[in-house]
């Protein structure tokens, strides 16, 4: 018998809050989307990302069944005196079956008021035929529908028709410029690491901005709280490492995971032109869990990506990605829940060239952003959900520099002056189960992006084209001023109507704004893509 709340000799009647969270009882890691069902109610919920949940109930005694796909059902009997927490522990569960697939992924969507939203799990990624031996996040979001790559050799995505720069790439709330190794034959993320992915297509929710295509939301473990673990694979052309384990028993713990490549055996079967070509790559993932107390968890993630190639023996290509996010949640109380981010995401690529000393040159690219965000969720009632923050991103760009390689290069420097801006973001959703055959789900987001000076911007004559002979004035602004700005409303609404357990008819709307966009001269990614910042002249 689990008791919840203050003890006393009677009861009295009402309605109370009790709110908790799902781990997994040998790694100590939150049980995402696991079933709390109170019989006698015909009350269900499901655990967030973060294995959290929040359920009413009367005072008195109730049975209540947790269940989780991979776990052992548990019941169990409560007694709820008032408001309070309850922590649960479920037990991995392992069975033989002789060729039963149960899914439920069907009725899932059924159920859920979102359009075109999936959730891959890693086990689901894992069944996707691998390259090199190698299971790959990307290739399996290529499979689900709606959803094609943007040319051979990338893992740039098309959702919906929408070009490779529509996707917002988030991996722990950091986003992901480029999003792949060894000319895209590899995803950027090690699935060893990886918990979760979800892809919004469309009724993106409100907290999510600044890409009108998709949203891809990859989720990383916390590491094991309960024993030190690992694992170890060699590929044909790459290998990889994961350990984890508690720094501080049930309280802090780690996740470390490494990959490299060792392709240049590959390289050497391609034909004689490019028999000198070497391509390499590698990428660690560092992420740390602390349980301050019940209350307050703390999470930091550091990514590092490198990936360096030459098809001819001149010229070296290199591009690599620094990501490292802060995070705090907080309960408030039984009803709201809140996460403050702060974070630094950066990519950056270099070409070299060593043909000739006299010109030898580098050519450089980097774009620098530092986030800053607050995410509130407050449950209401069992059907009614409330979702509200706001979010800063400061951009600093260095859209190109050509400078001399080496003291003997003659090159003339050539540098385009650096673009800063900043984008800034409310938002308010609303999800309400009207009845067991409604629900609705509605959300506004306002946006504002400022482009910032320092630099000089030209002003070009209305109605022909932009080049330097219809400049008409060129003005300099100073560093931080104001330049230009947008603004305005992004409008989220979906609504579902069941007809049945099986079958039920979604309807939705979104606005959504982008103030950043990639150039490029190729159909799919390449590492010498340039992203440029909205301006007075393009928006």
């Amino acid at each position: 018998i689990h008791e919840v709340g203050i003890k006393t000799n009677t009861i009295k009647p009402g309605n109370v809050v009790v709110s908790g969270y799902v781990r997994h009882e040998r790694s100590g890691e939150p049980v995402a989307n696991a079933s709390l069902f109170v019989d006698s109610l015909n009350r269900n919920v499901l655990t967030n990302t973060e294995g959290y949940y929040n359920i009413t109930l009367p005072a008195g005694s109730h049975n209540l069944y947790v269940q989780s796909l991979g776990m052992q059902d548990a019941k169990l009997k409560l007694v709820v005196y008032s408001e309070g927490t309850l922590n649960l522990e479920l037990k991995e569960h392992v069975a033989l079956l002789k060729e039963v697939v149960v899914s439920a992924q069907k009725l899932a969507n059924v159920n859920r008021v979102q359009l075109g939203m999936e959730r891959l799990s890693i086990d689901a990624i894992k069944k996707v035929p691998a390259v090199f031996g190698e299971a790959d996040i990307l290739r399996a979001v290529l499979t689900l529908p709606g959803v094609k790559t943007v040319g051979e050799a990338s893992t740039g995505l098309n959702v919906r028709g929408g070009s490779a720069d529509q996707n917002l790439v988030l991996m722990n709330g950091a986003t992901v410029y480029n999003p792949s190794h060894f000319f895209g034959m590899f995803a950027a993320f090690n699935p060893e690491i990886v918990k979760d992915v979800e892809l919004y297509k469309s009724s993106i929710p409100a907290k999510y901005g600044g890409r009108l295509s998709s949203v891809l939301d990859i989720g990383l473990r916390e590491g094991n709280k309960k024993e030190i673990t690992g694992s170890a694979g060699i590929g044909i052309v790459t290998s990889r490492f994961n350990i984890e384990g508690p720094l501080a028993k049930d309280k802090t713990s780690f996740i470390l995971g490494g990959r490299t490549t060792y392709s240049n055996w590959l390289m050497d079967l391609l034909p004689d032109e490019y028999k000198n070509a070497k391509a390499s790559f590698y990428d660690v993932n560092l992420g740390i869990s602390h349980r301050i107390n019940p209350k307050n968890d703390l999470y930091f993630t550091g990514y590092i990506s490198n990936d360096k190639f030459n098809l001819a023996s001149d010229t070296t290509y290199g591009y690599s990605n620094r990501n490292f996010n802060l995070r705090w949640r907080h309960q408030f109380s039984s009803k709201m829940l809140a996460n403050f981010s702060v974070g630094s995401d950066r990519y950056d690529y270099a070409v070299k060239s060593t043909r000739n000393k006299v010109n030898a040159y580098k050519l450089g690219f980097d774009i620098n952003q530092l986030n800053l965000r607050g995410d509130f969720s407050y449950v209401a009632s069992p059907n009614h959900t409330l979702e509200f923050g706001a979010s800063s991103i400061r951009y600093k760009l260095h859209p190109g520099s050509y400078v001399p390689n080496g003291g003997e290069s003659l090159v003339t420097p050539d540098i385009v002056a650096p673009e800063q801006a900043l984008e800034s973001a409310i938002y308010l959703s609303d999800r309400y189960t009207i009845s067991s055959n409604f629900s609705i789900s509605g959300g506004i987001r306002f946006s504002l992006f400022q482009y910032l000076g320092g630099r000089d911007v030209s002003y070009y004559a209305h109605g022909v084209p932009r080049d330097e002979s219809t400049v008409v004035e060129t003005k300099s602004f100073g560093s931080g001023k104001v330049i230009s700005t947008d603004k305005g409303p992004e409008y989220r609404v979906s609504a579902r109507y069941a007809f049945s357990p099986s079958f039920s008819v979604k309807a939705g709307y979104n606005s959504q704004r982008q103030y950043i966009h990639m150039l490029s001269n190729t159909t799919a990614i390449a590492p010498t893509d340039v992203w440029k910042l909205s301006d007075p002249n393009i928006k």
